[in-house]
């Protein structure tokens, strides 16, 4: 598994929760937990060295964190940075939940560690109104939400909880780049980026974005490796002719701490979330691959049809068609999300259609759940799912052998 370079242990629960191959509900009750004893230091200004050697330290204790989840759950033993150990007399709420969620019989079997992904149109939309009540900084309490809709797998609130948040970003975005002049004044003033983020009601991570591309005159394209590296990235001296220069090295410092604060605790645009996401859409294809060679399906990979000269296409192409539920399925594309009615008018009819023009009907898995009404009105030529189907419910196709051998014969 890939591990992101920043601090994989403080990226936020969205993240962490999508792990076909462990228990995604462990990593976000440990998560939850350290955050919730460490918040007060969330605006702490730090030293150099102190920050190099926290991120560090995360970024270890994270890694092997992963390591742990790939082990036997009665073997694991996961823990977190020094630095963020909750004192004593801190109740263990986190460790109980952490216990409870790696029960070792949800270990045979990734089907069976996943809850329930079902979910009306209603509920859909009540738990949208919640999400968009709250301020981006604030990450909600996926518990009470879960108990409030007891049906609805964790994974699939994680999911659109990080949806509405990217949709919020882009409607909002222009807006901001608009008034980013009055967002830096209130910067170089001394505000805090925290603040300056709370009150606008933008990402901290979104928000250093705009200001380095302003302050520092910096390209979009050089934002992205300044977020990831501010330390190696970050010019120690702000160049000539450009709005930070008359502040000298000591605003450069500056945008190197809140860069690296802003990385560890936005759970909305941190890179880190970035690359978990990317991880967990890696881990769900494998899985994919998993099941249809455990079937007996050949199939060629999109890395394989790249190689051929295709543009765009989905993550399986099969060598042999199949019926799923009396559907023909010619490819099938692994989504690591939830699919809401926006999600699939945005992302994938378009997109579909393409593969269907190339290669026929097919099928998508939206692993953290589909609408029920959208998935039972994908009466074309896409089928949509929540999981892989079981194997009750594929048709494959066969060459008997007098078939074989009439073919040979007729070679002959």
């Amino acid at each position: 598994m890939m591990l992101p370079k920043m601090v994989v242990a403080h990226a936020p629960p969205m993240a962490m929760s999508v792990q076909p191959y462990s228990e995604g509900i462990c990593m976000i009750c440990l998560l939850q937990g350290v955050r919730r004893a460490s918040r007060s230091a969330r605006r702490a200004p730090q030293t150099t060295e102190t920050s190099r050697s926290f991120f560090t330290t995360a970024k270890r204790t994270a890694g092997a964190n992963v390591r742990q989840l790939r082990r036997p759950a009665e073997t694991r033993k996961i823990g977190v940075p020094t630095v963020f150990k909750p004192a004593s007399s801190t109740p263990p709420l986190f460790e109980a939940r952490r216990a409870d969620a790696v029960a070792p019989s949800s270990v045979e079997s990734p089907r069976r560690c996943r809850l329930a992904a079902a979910m009306k149109l209603a509920a859909y939309e009540a738990i949208r109104s919640h999400l968009l009540s709250l301020p981006c900084n604030v990450f909600p309490d996926m518990d009470a939400l879960k108990a409030q809709h007891p049906g609805v797998s964790l994974d699939a609130l994680v999911s659109i909880c990080s949806q509405e948040s990217a949709r919020r970003i882009k409607a909002n975005h222009g807006r901001h780049v608009r008034g980013i002049e009055a967002h830096a004044k209130r910067y170089l003033a001394g505000e805090d980026v925290f603040d300056i983020a709370d009150q606008i009601d933008f990402p901290p991570c979104q928000l250093m974005r705009l200001l380095l591309e302003h302050l520092l005159s910096l390209s979009h394209k050089s934002v992205g490796p300044c977020l990831r590296d501010p330390f190696g990235k970050i010019p120690a001296s702000p160049p000539e002719r450009t709005p930070a220069h008359a502040h000298g090295p000591a605003l450069c410092a500056r945008l190197r701490s809140d860069v690296e604060r802003c990385v560890a605790w936005d759970h909305v645009a941190s890179p880190a979330v970035d690359t978990l996401r990317h991880t967990a859409g890696r881990e769900y294809e494998d899985l994919l691959e998993h099941s249809l060679t455990k079937l007996g399906v050949p199939f060629v990979t999109e890395q394989a049809l790249r190689a051929e000269g295709h543009a765009k296409t989905p993550d399986i192409k099969l060598e042999l068609p199949i019926a799923v539920k009396g559907r023909v399925v010619n490819w099938i594309d692994s989504k690591a999300s939830f699919c809401d009615p926006l999600v699939h008018v945005e992302r994938g009819a378009e997109q579909f259609q393409g593969y269907v023009n190339r290669f026929g009907p097919g099928m998508v898995v939206y692993w953290l759940g589909v609408i029920d009404e959208v998935a039972d009105e994908s009466v074309g030529d896409v089928l949509l799912v929540d999981d892989f189907p079981d194997e009750a419910d594929v048709v494959k196709l066969k060459l008997h052998t007098h078939d074989a051998r009439e073919a040979g014969s007729d070679e002959a």
